[in-house]
């Protein structure tokens, strides 16, 4: 009975090492969905499609699922239709697994008032801060980086960040809320394809104890995919930084193994909900431009 029980108890501790190893180390997902956010009007409807790219699965069933059934419906062919003014999360999951890929739903009433806006950046904004230390992040390639923000909020591409340093991040934009405020930034930078850990990526992101990106102890992958992983961490600003006390913003950092880049996000806190949070990150998607 002992050698039975000790048995059991190794067996469980091996599949804790390999639970913790995948959501570590982000191991891509192996299932893609071909849209990571659409606005619908009520009563549209939408064909969203979900990929299996790992093909040593046995199983190749992908249930599709709504966080809000009652805003935006899906059938099991992929099929959303929008009910109500409001947003959802359509996820596609492959069955038997944790591999999953997701879609965020915007549903307006259909007089153009989106409940969220979709807006594009594009990598390397800016050549003239070009020399032969960073010539290597700028010439790159051109690619962009998209995501859905809350309604009202944009982009702004020319805005004043010199109060607000982000070292390791070029090309930095402003992000401002439904009232015109700066409330982020965002950034990108290069890094090694062949470093396997997205955690380590986002250390460069720093000024010594003053700025980081903590990604030991808020780190949490939101979704993985072939090309790479998003997650959400904590950013802390210490008080010399911000002129008074430590500041702790939310940040969204999502790496592209594609590309060689990761693109990084600083939220200042009490602008966002949890859940407008999470609704940013799974929307997160980087191309390279054609």
């Amino acid at each position: 009975m002992i050698q039975i029980i000790k048995k059991q108890m190794m067996i469980l501790t091996a599949a804790i090492v390999v639970i913790l190893f995948f959501a570590l180390t982000g191991v891509p997902a192996r299932v893609r969905m071909n849209r990571p956010a659409c606005t619908l009007s009520v009563g549209e409807s939408l064909q969203l499609k979900a990929s299996i790219l790992e093909k040593s699965l046995k199983t190749k069933r992908i249930v599709f699922k709504s966080s809000k059934p009652a805003v935006a419906s899906v059938t099991q062919k992929g099929k959303v239709t929008a009910k109500k003014i409001g947003t959802a999360r359509i996820t596609a999951s492959v069955t038997g697994t944790d591999f999953r890929a997701f879609c965020k739903v915007s549903v307006n009433k259909g007089q153009g008032q989106e409940a969220g806006k979709p807006v594009t950046v594009s990598f390397p904004g800016d050549f003239s801060e070009r020399n032969k230390d960073n010539a290597s992040v700028l010439d790159v390639g051109t690619f962009s980086m998209s995501f859905v923000l809350p309604d009202g909020w944009d982009v702004d591409p020319d805005a004043d960040l010199r109060t607000y340093d982000c070292p390791g991040l070029f090309s930095k934009a402003g992000i401002r809320n439904e009232k015109g405020i700066l409330a982020g930034i965002v950034g990108y930078n290069v890094y090694d394809r062949a470093e396997n850990d997205p955690r380590i990526i986002y250390n460069q992101i720093a000024l010594g104890n003053h700025y980081q990106f903590d990604v030991r102890d808020s780190y949490k992958v939101v979704k993985t995919a072939l090309e790479g992983t998003t997650a959400q961490c904590t950013v802390y600003r210490s008080a010399q930084m911000t002129g008074s006390t430590e500041a702790a913003n939310h940040g969204i950092v999502s790496c592209n193994k594609e590309l060689g880049v990761y693109t990084a996000m600083e939220l200042f806190s009490g602008e966002l909900s949890d859940e407008q949070l999470l609704d940013i990150a799974e929307s997160v998607c980087i191309r390279k431009n054609d």
